[in-house]
Protein backbone atom coordinates (compact mmCIF):
# COMPACT_ATOMS: atom_id res chain seq x y z
CA UNK A 1 0.00 0.00 0.00
CA UNK A 2 1.69 3.44 -0.98
CA UNK A 3 1.82 5.89 1.92
CA UNK A 4 0.56 9.29 1.08
CA UNK A 5 2.81 11.85 1.02
CA UNK A 6 3.92 14.41 4.40
CA UNK A 7 1.14 16.74 4.57
CA UNK A 8 -1.24 15.70 2.16
CA UNK A 9 -4.51 13.94 2.29
CA UNK A 10 -6.11 11.29 -0.06
CA UNK A 11 -9.18 11.65 -1.40
CA UNK A 12 -11.16 9.07 -2.99
CA UNK A 13 -14.64 10.34 -3.71
CA UNK A 14 -16.71 13.40 -4.14
CA UNK A 15 -18.32 14.17 -0.99
CA UNK A 16 -20.89 11.96 0.23
CA UNK A 17 -20.08 9.85 -2.39
CA UNK A 18 -18.21 6.18 -2.00
CA UNK A 19 -15.49 4.71 -4.00
CA UNK A 20 -15.55 0.62 -4.30
CA UNK A 21 -12.41 -0.77 -6.18
CA UNK A 22 -10.93 -3.68 -6.38
CA UNK A 23 -7.60 -4.63 -7.97
CA UNK A 24 -6.82 -7.89 -8.99
CA UNK A 25 -3.12 -8.33 -9.58
CA UNK A 26 -2.64 -11.60 -11.54
CA UNK A 27 -6.01 -10.78 -13.93
CA UNK A 28 -4.76 -7.39 -14.15
CA UNK A 29 -8.49 -6.00 -14.42
CA UNK A 30 -10.26 -3.43 -12.42
CA UNK A 31 -13.80 -3.92 -11.71
CA UNK A 32 -16.74 -1.76 -9.32
CA UNK A 33 -18.61 -3.37 -6.46
CA UNK A 34 -21.74 -2.70 -4.56
CA UNK A 35 -21.91 0.03 -1.63
CA UNK A 36 -20.19 -1.55 1.16
CA UNK A 37 -18.05 -4.32 -0.42
CA UNK A 38 -14.71 -4.06 -2.38
CA UNK A 39 -14.62 -7.31 -5.29
CA UNK A 40 -12.03 -8.85 -6.35
CA UNK A 41 -11.94 -12.31 -8.89
CA UNK A 42 -8.41 -13.50 -9.77
CA UNK A 43 -8.92 -16.48 -11.76
CA UNK A 44 -11.00 -18.88 -9.50
CA UNK A 45 -10.32 -17.16 -5.98
CA UNK A 46 -12.36 -14.16 -4.85
CA UNK A 47 -11.32 -11.32 -2.08
CA UNK A 48 -12.86 -8.84 -1.02
CA UNK A 49 -13.64 -6.07 1.95
CA UNK A 50 -16.69 -5.98 2.80
CA UNK A 51 -18.26 -2.83 4.88
CA UNK A 52 -20.48 -2.79 8.06
CA UNK A 53 -21.95 0.50 8.89
CA UNK A 54 -23.44 1.40 12.45
CA UNK A 55 -24.02 5.31 13.11
CA UNK A 56 -20.35 6.30 13.36
CA UNK A 57 -18.46 3.28 13.42
CA UNK A 58 -17.23 1.04 10.12
CA UNK A 59 -16.62 -2.32 10.49
CA UNK A 60 -14.63 -3.44 7.82
CA UNK A 61 -14.79 -7.47 6.98
CA UNK A 62 -11.74 -8.86 5.07
CA UNK A 63 -12.93 -12.03 3.03
CA UNK A 64 -11.44 -14.48 0.54
CA UNK A 65 -13.16 -17.38 -1.31
CA UNK A 66 -10.44 -20.32 -2.20
CA UNK A 67 -11.32 -21.47 -6.00
CA UNK A 68 -9.37 -24.36 -4.63
CA UNK A 69 -8.03 -26.01 -1.48
CA UNK A 70 -5.90 -22.99 -0.32
CA UNK A 71 -3.49 -22.92 2.34
CA UNK A 72 -2.48 -18.98 2.26
CA UNK A 73 -1.60 -15.65 4.43
CA UNK A 74 -3.36 -12.46 4.08
CA UNK A 75 -2.64 -9.07 4.95
CA UNK A 76 -5.17 -6.16 5.88
CA UNK A 77 -4.14 -2.92 6.13
CA UNK A 78 -6.42 0.03 6.87
CA UNK A 79 -5.50 4.21 6.59
CA UNK A 80 -7.53 6.77 7.93
CA UNK A 81 -6.73 10.15 7.41
CA UNK A 82 -8.48 13.40 8.60
CA UNK A 83 -7.41 16.91 9.85
CA UNK A 84 -6.63 15.66 13.21
CA UNK A 85 -4.25 13.38 12.56
CA UNK A 86 -3.37 9.50 10.55
CA UNK A 87 -4.15 5.94 12.14
CA UNK A 88 -2.57 3.27 10.48
CA UNK A 89 -4.03 -1.03 11.32
CA UNK A 90 -2.29 -3.73 10.43
CA UNK A 91 -3.43 -6.83 10.21
CA UNK A 92 -2.78 -9.94 9.02
CA UNK A 93 -2.32 -13.63 9.71
CA UNK A 94 -2.51 -17.45 8.20
CA UNK A 95 -5.59 -19.57 7.11
CA UNK A 96 -6.85 -23.07 5.36
CA UNK A 97 -10.14 -22.54 2.78
CA UNK A 98 -11.89 -25.24 0.67
CA UNK A 99 -12.99 -24.36 -2.62
CA UNK A 100 -16.13 -22.02 -2.62
CA UNK A 101 -16.30 -21.28 1.06
CA UNK A 102 -16.50 -17.40 2.35
CA UNK A 103 -13.96 -16.96 4.84
CA UNK A 104 -13.91 -13.67 7.08
CA UNK A 105 -10.50 -13.34 7.66
CA UNK A 106 -10.30 -10.30 9.98
CA UNK A 107 -12.36 -6.96 10.78
CA UNK A 108 -10.51 -3.75 11.77
CA UNK A 109 -13.59 -0.97 12.93
CA UNK A 110 -12.75 2.55 12.36
CA UNK A 111 -14.88 5.68 13.67
CA UNK A 112 -16.73 7.59 10.97
CA UNK A 113 -15.46 10.97 11.49
CA UNK A 114 -16.39 14.22 9.44
CA UNK A 115 -13.52 15.18 6.73
CA UNK A 116 -12.17 11.36 6.90
CA UNK A 117 -10.93 9.53 4.48
CA UNK A 118 -10.18 5.70 4.76
CA UNK A 119 -8.87 2.71 2.36
CA UNK A 120 -8.51 -0.84 3.50
CA UNK A 121 -6.08 -3.13 1.24
CA UNK A 122 -6.23 -6.77 1.88
CA UNK A 123 -4.13 -9.12 0.11
CA UNK A 124 -3.89 -12.44 0.07
CA UNK A 125 -0.86 -14.82 -0.94
CA UNK A 126 -0.25 -18.36 -1.56
CA UNK A 127 3.78 -19.74 -1.62
CA UNK A 128 5.18 -15.78 -1.50
CA UNK A 129 3.12 -15.17 -4.34
CA UNK A 130 -0.37 -12.43 -4.44
CA UNK A 131 -3.21 -14.53 -6.00
CA UNK A 132 -6.10 -11.48 -4.96
CA UNK A 133 -5.61 -7.86 -3.88
CA UNK A 134 -8.73 -5.88 -2.57
CA UNK A 135 -9.05 -1.93 -1.98
CA UNK A 136 -11.61 0.00 -0.32
CA UNK A 137 -11.96 3.16 -0.13
CA UNK A 138 -14.48 5.58 2.08
CA UNK A 139 -14.55 9.32 2.00
CA UNK A 140 -16.45 11.11 4.94
CA UNK A 141 -18.35 14.24 4.19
Amino acid sequence: MQKPRPNTRFRFAPSRAHVWLAVSLTAASISFGLPGLALADTGSTQCRVVSQESGNHVLLIAHVVPGDVMVGHYRLNVITESQGGRSQVGQQGNFNGEPGRDLELGSVGVGRRQGADTMAELVITIDGQTVCTSVYAMNSP
